[in-house]
């Protein structure tokens, strides 16, 4: 975390109060001189010279006047009243923006987390227009360059105040709001500022109540902090959004930019090289490893190039999974899910000699690298050396810088910076910009579309159940879309995401793959996606027996990531789960359990909507072989 976000204050405003005690340090300095000069004592100097500061000086000073003393009864009360103006305009700028809400209540609130609510009201920018004010952010950080950088009627009410006083919640009106954003970096902060929004708005027993989005970290607490009474009930009323910043960034980063797989690879070495650690690059890992334990099993292998063992160290302990071997308990014979190795770099990155000696001892060269740390500079600079230490080796990779949103607002600037040296170098340069490239300005809450997918799996798990039967899919997913927003717990929302996600890199698996029409510039090619739709079905008949295998280590994979076991009792309330079994020691009764949902793979694609949004291909039929032609937000 920089200094300026611990201090709350901003650099500039650090640097403006610094001149400003410096020059009144030295003016009153100056008047201590002065005194000096014309015989008082040092105890007297400083005396008179704070009378000078609001006061007249003491009533003997016109008959002794000299050249500092002048200087001095000038500016040493200047200071005084411009503190005091200053006080002032800020007393008055706050109650003006009050009275502002008061009039006009604002529909989009941001509570805490000063340059994600920037970076989100950036990413939104394209959808201000539907919002006839601007938004409120209340943070404990003050204005930035960024604030100034959004046009007249995006730039929001600012409250530097402390977000989590209940005085100053009550006085936002924030019963008038559509959608609340808790977003500051401290989860128990967040959780805490939710009840007492809840509380505040339950109040006033309106029949819509605003959407909350409550940004936590850790998805231990969060699965405990869903099931509190408090947030079921304003679950159902007004609807939660559970915000894991990092874990959706890495989500759509993978379907942007995902790993080679070739059309029916299986079992093959995938190697991945993260460089850098963060909250996003841990859990860029978790992801990899739900995603692609099912295509590669034992021979997926990420090396996680970092500066920080200690905190790897922890990043395992949290994980156990991932440090797993063969008859460790809990993991009934499936673990080892990836070898998982750390290489300690510095603050320069990798170097060439490092990246040659991992090639030694895995046999394999990454295929990819992410690169990704806490600060966008950073990333850049580690972008340079890695794509350096892969020339300087004659290997060949791709390389994708992923930025957090600090300081660079728009992965297209980063391109400026790092220009593509692809014919020279065999390595090419990609961006991911972690708030631009992952919210969606018709979004109505982030990650609505990104969770699209997930949405249509619940849909058809929905349309197999007795409530919905005689419905068939298109009925059942308006239905289930409703569900989904107000009234689905949040693990099961989690679980259907993590299928949904999957079915991307299952139709990459059987050599199909799914684009925006947005991102291709095509025009909608309805007799080209049905054909390839007929294909995939035959696809799916052909590779059954794989894909039933794929899809249940893909279960054990999210499961055991999301802190489950494998035992016999089955007790599920304590997260243990008597199926998390090699396939071959599944029951015949559990082997086919998933054959209805992949069989229903087109038929989810099919769907109007989704045939709207996105085009399905065959891998021959792609513009490009490029990374980055993949599903992207929106």
């Amino acid at each position: 975390m920089r200094s300026e976000e611990r201090l709350g204050i901003s650099f500039r405003t650090l640097k403006a109060v610094s001149w400003l005690s410096a020059s009144f340090v030295a003016v009153f300095m100056i008047s201590v001189w002065g005194f000096l000069q014309i015989g008082h004592s040092m105890a007297s100097s400083v005396y008179f010279s704070l009378q000078l500061i609001v006061l007249d000086g003491p009533a003997h000073l016109h008959d002794q006047w000299s050249v500092p003393l002048i200087v001095a009864a000038f500016l040493l009360p200047m200071y005084a009243i411009v503190a005091f103006l200053g006080l002032l305009l800020s007393v008055v700028s706050l109650q003006w923006n009050v009275l502002r809400t008061h009039i006009s209540p604002r529909s989009r609130v941001f509570l805490g987390g000063g340059q994600l609510s920037l970076s989100l009201l950036q990413a939104y920018a394209d959808n201000s227009s539907k919002d006839k004010n601007a938004p409120i952010v209340v943070t404990r950080e003050s204005l930035n360059r960024r604030t100034f950088a959004l046009k007249k009627g995006q730039r929001p009410l600012w409250f530097r105040q402390d977000f989590t006083d209940l005085d100053v919640l009550k006085r936002l009106r924030l019963e008038s709001a559509n959608i609340i954003y808790v977003i500051s970096n401290n989860e128990s902060e967040n959780l805490d500022v939710a009840r007492k929004i809840i509380l505040l708005v339950e109040k006033h027993k309106k029949r819509k109540q605003p959407r909350l989005v409550i940004r936590i970290n850790q998805s231990a607490t969060h699965s405990i902090a869903a099931e509190e009474p408090a947030f079921l009930e304003y679950q159902s009323h007004g609807g939660i959004t559970w915000l894991h910043f990092d874990d959706l960034a890495a989500r759509q980063l993978l379907k942007r930019f995902p790993p080679p797989i070739k059309p029916l690879q299986y079992a093959q070495p995938l190697h991945i090289g993260i460089v850098g650690q963060s909250g996003l690059s841990e859990s860029l890992i978790l992801q990899l490893v739900k995603q692609y334990f099912p295509i590669a099993q034992s021979e997926l292998r990420l090396t996680f190039f970092g500066e920080y063992p200690e905190r790897f160290s922890q990043f395992l302990s949290d994980h156990p999974v991932l440090n797993a071997h063969t008859g460790t308990a809990g993991f009934a014979g499936i673990a080892p899910i990836v070898t998982l190795k750390f290489v300690e770099i510095g603050t320069n990155g990798l170097t060439p000699d490092l990246l040659l000696n991992t090639i030694r001892n895995d046999s394999v060269c990454p295929q990819l690298f992410y690169v990704t740390t806490q600060e966008d500079l950073q990333s850049l600079a580690f972008t340079l050396t890695t794509k350096q230490a892969i020339l300087a080796n004659d290997f060949e990779a791709q390389v994708i810088t992923c930025l957090q949103g600090d300081h660079i607002a728009d992965g297209r600037d980063a391109l400026l910076l790092l220009p593509s040296n692809k014919e020279k170098s065999g390595t090419d340069f990609s961006c991911f910009h972690s708030i631009k490239d992952v919210f969606n300005a018709n979004e109505k809450y982030p990650g609505e579309a990104t969770d699209v997918l997930g949405v249509y799996v619940h849909a058809a798990y929905r349309s197999l159940g007795q409530e919905y039967q005689g419905k068939n899919l298109e009925e059942t997913v308006y239905l289930a879309k409703a569900e989904w927003k107000n009234d689905l717990p949040e693990k099961f929302r989690a679980s259907s995401r993590a299928s949904g996600d999957h079915i991307l890199v299952k139709l990459r698996y059987m050599g199909f793959d799914l684009t925006t029409k947005k991102q291709r510039h095509e025009q909608d090619d309805t007799n080209s996606h049905s054909l390839f739709l007929q294909e995939l079905e035959s696809k799916i008949d052909e590779q059954l027996s794989d894909l039933l295998k794929i899809e249940h280590y893909r279960y054990c994979a999210e499961r055991f990531i999301d802190g489950w076991y494998s035992h016999s009792s089955n007790r599920k309330d304590l997260k243990l789960n008597a199926t998390l079994v090699s396939f071959d020691k599944l029951p015949k009764s559990e082997i086919h359990k998933d054959e209805v949902i992949i069989r229903m793979i087109p038929q989810i694609l099919s769907q109007p909507d989704l045939q709207k949004r996105y085009q399905l291909l065959k891998k021959n039929s792609l513009l490009s072989d490029n990374h980055g032609d993949g599903l992207a937000g929106g």
